[in-house]
């Protein structure tokens, strides 16, 4: 059903998102992130099963995950302004589907790409 994940390094094929190993990066965090704690200096990267090449998900792919939002934002209206303004369940469940088929576009333009070694 899913378009196959090659590795952009060897060429293998992934299978799931959820097969990527994970190793300790080599580099902390830039000068403009913020970390709270020291735990969040030690930087996971995902790497390909087969190679051990860093990998990661393409940010164009990832942008279909937006359409998710418009659903929380409604519940969030829903749930805080309860006895003035309420949203239809149509709308609701209009948006949750709108939500789903935006996971599913996401899931299906996923691809790997190349992540520097360092």
């Amino acid at each position: 059903m899913w378009r196959k994940l090659d590795c952009p390094w060897c060429g293998k094929d992934v299978g799931a998102p959820a097969n990527l190993g994970t190793r300790r990066s080599d580099t902390g965090p830039k000068w403009y992130q913020f970390t709270l704690s020291e735990r969040s200096v030690i930087r996971r990267t995902s790497v390909c099963p087969y190679c051990s090449n860093p990998v990661k998900a393409s940010q164009r792919s990832q942008r279909w995950i937006l359409l998710v939002v418009p659903f929380f934002v409604a519940s969030i209206v829903n749930l805080t302004t309860f006895p003035d303004f309420h949203i239809p369940a149509w709308a609701m469940w209009a948006l949750g589907v709108l939500g789903v088929i935006g996971g599913i576009l996401a899931r299906a333009t996923t691809r790997l790409e190349k992540t520097s070694v360092s």
